[in-house]
């Protein structure tokens, strides 16, 4: 009897281990929270993996200090202006829904939101040109070929972001 007891904690304790340790808890995160591995903001998850897949891109880039300071930058700036993108997108979609909620479709409203979604286009294009002319005039000749190659065959083709292409 007191075997069956300790072998139900034990396997209690196991499973509670392994649904932390992995991220099975609440289905997301490290540590089975929404943060990142050492602690603080759902945001913090997201840098973090930004900055480890960046790493790896200087890595394969070999890159010096500046030229990461730069891409790092723009790169920054890309995921800001994506946030608040995901915010506008949320608020477009909120007038859309209010349309279709109506009797009949007022066009007016609905032209009005598409006109917001295409103004975030125009923006998103603009802030993407500016970001990859800086980052391409950061880079020498084979450190281009290489990122271009990278992007081509994205994080999984060729042997990923670790292998070399």
């Amino acid at each position: 009897m007191f075997g069956f007891i300790i072998g139900t904690v034990c396997l209690i304790a196991l499973a509670s281990t392994l649904r932390h340790q992995y991220g099975f808890a609440w289905g997301c995160g490290y540590g089975g929270r929404n943060f990142s591995r050492f602690g603080g903001p759902p945001w913090a998850a997201r840098q973090g993996r930004q900055r480890w897949f960046l790493r790896r891109v200087f890595e394969q880039l070999d890159t010096t200090p500046g030229q990461e300071k730069v891409i790092v930058k723009h790169v920054d700036g890309l995921m800001d202006h994506m946030a608040s993108g995901r915010r506008e997108l949320t608020d477009v979609r909120r007038e859309v829904a209010q349309v279709l909620r109506g009797e009949t479709v007022d066009e007016a409203s609905l032209h009005a939101a598409l006109v917001k979604v295409e103004d975030l286009l125009a923006k998103t294009k603009l802030e993407l040109t500016q970001a990859l002319t800086e980052i391409h005039a950061s880079l020498d000749p084979e450190q281009r070929r290489d990122l271009a190659d990278m992007l081509s065959y994205g994080p999984r083709g060729r042997g990923g972001f670790a292998g070399r292409y």
